[in-house]
Formats: structure tokens, C-alpha cells, sequence
């Protein structure tokens, strides 16, 4: 949908989905078969690895952006008609929007066919919906989950909140070892040190085993050069 809307654009899209059905299955065949379709085989060809994992980003197709019926129509149906042609080993993801979409377990089901074996939720819709309502999905439809976190609070810091929510989403969701953490979109203004706090996490508390309490784990934020002197020292 992300490249129809690139197409179209997005208003143009939604009139099309909306008065002139056809024309839009005709477009979003013509992308799906003779476009994406001999691009990605292409690049499977001249890589030499037939089976290589295509993975899309389809960010345009969330709620409130569009409906769900629309997700149904437009995004499962030709994410699932290109997997098919493509011989499987194709997911689509980066939808977002699941706190807004009015049925969030609806909008996962629809995102676990897009992208079969896992599902993705990124704040700010995964710390409002809370994790404990994403992870019961998952574990009722045994599933890898990527939780992203706040682009905004990776920005703006500070360094300890940023601890404390990837600190939070692993002790929900990583303990059976069904989990990644995705640090979403980062700005390109956010500082070195709330990157850094950020993956230090992930590694300090992301270890196995996994103590009942992740409290007991001691946590410092490393000291680390600036960039500038990081990138001195790679010129020799």
C-alpha cells in the first residue's frame, strides 16, 4: 500500500479505494506482479541466495490511516499474493497504529498473516495498550515479539527512562525467549548516550537466565568516547 500511496498519493488512494475499486486491485496487481515481483527475484538472482527473507515496510497501511476492512482488502490480500508468486520467505511489517485501529487484536491477526510467526507493536501503541495485553496474544498464537520503543523518549531522554522501559519490555515479553527489542526510528538529533544507555540494556538485562526480578541486576550506562573521537580513531 506504502508504494500506491507514494504512487497516487494518499488522498488520490483513498478516493480510488473508496469510488473506483477497480482501478485500485488493478494498480495494486500491476505493483504486486510487475513491479515488486521481477524486482525481488531479481535480487534473489544476483545475490545467488534463491531463498533470500524479503522483507517489506508498509507504513503507510495503519489505523487511523485506513481501515481495517482496508487492511483486509488491500495489504493482507497482496501481501499474501506476493509471498505466494515469490515462493514463500516474504513478510510485509512496519504497520503501526494499533491502539487507534478500535480492535487491536483484529489488527494483529492481520499483521501476524503479513508477517506469519511474529508480530510487531511499537510505542506509542504498545505502552498504551500494555504489554501484558500483546503478550497474551502472542502466547496464544505462539508468537516472536518485536517491541518497539518510543523514538520520542529515545530522543528526549532522559537516559534512566529509556533503562527503565526497554528494563520493562524485556521482563514482560523476552522471558521464554520470544522476544526483540527494535529502537524505533531514532532521530537524528537524539544523543550518542541515550543510544548507547539503550543497548546496554538490552544487553544487561537481556541475558539468560533471567532472574525473577530484574532489579537484582546491576546496571551502569557505559562511558563511551563522543563521535567524533569514535570516528578519529577508524581513520587508521
Amino acid at each position: 500500500l506504502s508504494l500506491a500511496a507514494n504512487i497516487r498519493g494518499y488522498e488520490n488512494l483513498m478516493e480510488d479505494m473508496f469510488q473506483r475499486p477497480a482501478f485500485a486491485h488493478r494498480l495494486f496487481k500491476f505493483i504486486c506482479d510487475d513491479v515488486l515481483l521481477p524486482h525481488l527475484e531479481t535480487m534473489r538472482e544476483k545475490t545467488g541466495i534463491p531463498d533470500l527473507l524479503m522483507d517489506g515496510r508498509d507504513a503507510w497501511a495503519s489505523p487511523p490511516m485506513i481501515t481495517l476492512d482496508m487492511m483486509d482488502e488491500y495489504v493482507v490480500t497482496y501481501a499474501e499474493r506476493l509471498r505466494d508468486k515469490l515462493d514463500k520467505n516474504l513478510i510485509t511489517r512496519g504497520n503501526w497504529g494499533d491502539a487507534k485501529s478500535r480492535d487491536p487484536e483484529r489488527f494483529f491477526s492481520q499483521k501476524m498473516k503479513c508477517t506469519p510467526g511474529s508480530l510487531s507493536v511499537s510505542d506509542p501503541d504498545l505502552f498504551e495498550l500494555g504489554p501484558d495485553r500483546v503478550k497474551a496474544y502472542a502466547d496464544k498464537h505462539n508468537l516472536f515479539v518485536t517491541a518497539g520503543v518510543d523514538a520520542a523518549l529515545l530522543c528526549q531522554g532522559p537516559a534512566k527512562a529509556i533503562v527503565d522501559r526497554i528494563k520493562f519490555y524485556i521482563d514482560k515479553f523476552a522471558r521464554n525467549g520470544q522476544c526483540m527489542i527494535h529502537l524505533n526510528q531514532i532521530p537524528r538529533e537524539t544523543p550518542c548516550e541515550h543510544v548507547h544507555a539503550a543497548v546496554a540494556a538490552c544487553h544487561t538485562y537481556g541475558r539468560f537466565p533471567m532472574p525473577d526480578n530484574l532489579d537484582d541486576i546491576a546496571f551502569e550506562i557505559p562511558k563511551r568516547e563522543s563521535f567524533s573521537e569514535f570516528a578519529e580513531q577508524k581513520k587508521y
